[in-house]
Formats: structure tokens, sequence, C-alpha cells
């Protein structure tokens, strides 16, 4: 596969908190998300099945699911449009790797654990019906103080989000979140949730809603709540509004991605951009693998294909001399020819590769462990690696 074009930067009329947390750690990340045309590069199927699992929720909350059996079909079947509708506009990739949505990893499980939350949510729910469709099966609307997807803006412009759920009686914002609590550390709630949560309370205030408490829903249906600090709330606006102009400055000075990226072993794990950002290929070291995943560089040397259950796979001999997998020569086996020849031509020996998040066997324990392998369930992509077109 080719790399895409990198998108040009552009500046920002106004910063989500998404963006804000996002771009703390790395201004090219976010400005990835933000500019990057949707499916440029390969997502994960966790990103389709947290979509679906919003959607799932937002129903519920909007009163439009009927008690028991009948509701919870009518969950599974909203999760089931949903996965349809994003799988079809995902990478070509991911959807060589799985026949349909529901070949994804945990979809079934996901899917049960969003309609059992959805039926929770859904009794008693009230409806903002501000814009809205009337609910075809659920009760009537017995309140507007119930607001769900609210888009809200500060009074000067620059901070701007959609809240999940905003309850003005009890005072309170609700996050949905489709994964589960942070692993490491003894708070149920990671920094950049907390960070969210504020930007939130903080947009709520600006729009007339007095807020009390927000917190963050998991899809295991666990909750953790924060207490709204006037003074933190403010101070994480203004955090948001100073990052915002940072961007915008360097936007305005025509500087690409590339030149905001700043590569770190914990920062470039999970990084849709890491195919693509030349800095981390530079900077990456077999150190960086534990963290980041294994991600190799290389020139292909050998390839051999062999055929088996009627599927062409190639192997890859690559000299690896950049990226967070070992140095030297490496072998990147039984890759499905049809991965190869997605949005460009197979590799060819003699030409350079990257090969991102691929699978070694304990890779901490056996470093002279030199065959990678693609998984499917993971991001595995070879990619041909000239570097990738400049915006015009």
């Amino acid at each position: 596969m080719d790399l895409p074009v990198v998108p040009k930067l552009e500046e920002l009329a106004s910063i989500s908190p998404s963006f804000y947390n996002t771009a703390l750690s790395c201004k090219a990340k976010a400005g990835w998300f933000r500019f990057a045309p949707q499916g440029a590069f390969p997502g994960t199927t966790g990103a389709i099945l947290g979509g679906c699992f919003h959607a799932v929720m937002e129903l519920a909350n909007r009163g439009r699911l009927p008690a028991g059996a009948a509701g919870a079909t009518r969950a599974k079947a909203e999760f089931d449009a949903i996965a349809l509708e994003l799988f079809a506009k995902a990478h070509p990739l991911l959807r060589a790797k799985f026949r349909s949505p529901a070949a994804v990893p945990y979809y079934h499980q996901r899917r049960a654990r969003a309609v059992e939350m959805a039926l929770k949510a859904s009794t008693g729910a009230t409806i903002d019906t501000t814009g809205s469709a009337p609910s075809e099966v659920g009760p009537p609307a017995r309140s507007p103080r119930m607001h769900i997807e609210k888009k809200l803006t500060a009074r000067d412009g620059f901070v701007t989000g959609r809240i999940d759920l905003l309850d003005e009686e009890r005072r309170k914002i609700t996050d949905y979140k489709s994964g589960h609590a942070p692993r490491e550390g003894g708070s149920s709630l990671a920094e950049n949730e907390v960070r969210q949560l504020h930007l939130y309370a903080h947009l709520a205030r600006e729009t007339g809603y007095d807020i009390a408490a927000a917190a963050i829903v998991r899809g295991d249906g666990t909750e953790a709540a924060v207490n709204i600090s006037p003074d933190e709330v403010a101070r994480e606006a203004d955090a948001a509004r100073a990052l915002r102009s940072e961007f915008n400055i360097a936007a305005a000075a025509g500087k690409d991605l590339a030149e905001l990226a700043m590569p770190a072993r914990e920062i470039c794990a999970g990084c849709p951009y890491l195919p693509a950002c030349d800095p981390f290929w530079a900077a990456a070291t077999p150190q960086w693998e534990e963290a980041c995943g294994t991600n190799a560089e290389g020139t292909v040397t050998e390839m051999h294909s062999s055929t088996v259950s009627g599927t062409e796979l190639v192997t890859l001999t690559i000299d690896a001399s950049r990226g967070s997998a070992p140095r030297g020569v490496l072998i990147v086996e039984q890759i499905p020819n049809r991965w190869l020849a997605i949005n460009g031509d197979p590799p060819l020996v003699g030409e350079s590769v990257r090969v991102v998040q691929a699978a070694r066997f304990s890779p901490t324990l056996e470093k002279e462990v030199r065959a990678l392998h693609v998984d499917r369930f993971k991001s595995t992509a070879v990619w041909r690696a000239a570097s990738p077109a400049q915006p015009i």
C-alpha cells in the first residue's frame, strides 16, 4: 500500500475537548485526526464498536426503546445498522481483514453490553425534543430538561463540544465510553477524561446550565464521577484556548504535521499518523517496542509467495534499520497478497517498507526472535515507505 497524502493544516475556529486532549501530547496526532480524510489509514475495530455503542445509548436516552424484548430487538437492530454504516466507510484494509462488522473481535459481547445498558437508560428516559424527530416507539416527552448529544459553544466561540447527556434537574453531565477504566494508577478516571469533563462543564456553564457534577459511564456499566470546581474548570478552559492559539500560529506559519510531531514511546502508541510520521521513524528505538508495538522500516531483500487454502501469501525478508522493532534481518511471514495490493502496488525487492503494528512472539523476552506476523485483529499493515505526498 502507498502512504496517503498528508493533509494541510488549517487554523481552528474552535477547539474541542478531544482535540485539546490529543494535542497536549502531540499536535501532529491531533492535526491528523482533525484534517485527514476519513479512512486514510486503517482505524481500529474498537472505533466502530464505540460508534455503535454511542448510537444505541443515544436512542435509549431519547426514549425510543420500548420495554422488554421489543426494546432489546430495537437496540440490536440499531447497533447492527450503525456497524454496517461505519464498516462501509472504513479503510479497505480493514474491510479485507473482516468479511463483515459482525466478524470483528468482541462484536457480539459489545452489542450485548450496549443493549443491556440502553434498556436501563431508557427506563424513565425523558426527551430533548428541540430539533429532533418525535419518538416512534418510545414514551412521549415528559421534560425538556434532559439534553442528548447537545452541541455547546463557549461565549467567545473558541471552545466547543458535544455532550452525550446533560441533565438539568440533576445538574449533571454524563459522557459514555465503550472501553474500560484506566489500568494504571489509583483513579477510576484518566487525566484526559477529567480534562474532558472539565471542558464540558465549562461549556455548560457558559451556555446557562448550572452543573455540579460530571461522570464517565463505561461500556461495562461502571460510573466514575468528578465534582466540578469552578476554578479548575476555568483553568482548563484557559489552557484549551491557549493551545488553540499555539496551533493556529503554527498553521498560519505554514508548518506541516511532521514539524508538530513530538515522538515518544508512550505518545506514539496507537497513533493513526504513525505510518507516515517521519519523526517517529527517526526517533524510535527497539526500547520503544513494548510501549508502542512492533514497527519496522527496512529494505526488502527477498520475497517468496505461496498459496494456502486458496489464499496467496507473501513472505518478505527485510533489512530493518529504523522503528521500534529490532534492527537487522526480519522475516515478515505470510502476508495475504490482497493486503499488499490495496491502494497501490505491492512492494518489490529493493524497495523500502514500513511494517506497522506487527506481532512478534515474546518481544521482551526473546530478543533473537526475528519473525514478524501480520495480525488480522491488530492494525497490522505493510506500507511502501516512500515519504508520503505533501499537500498542494
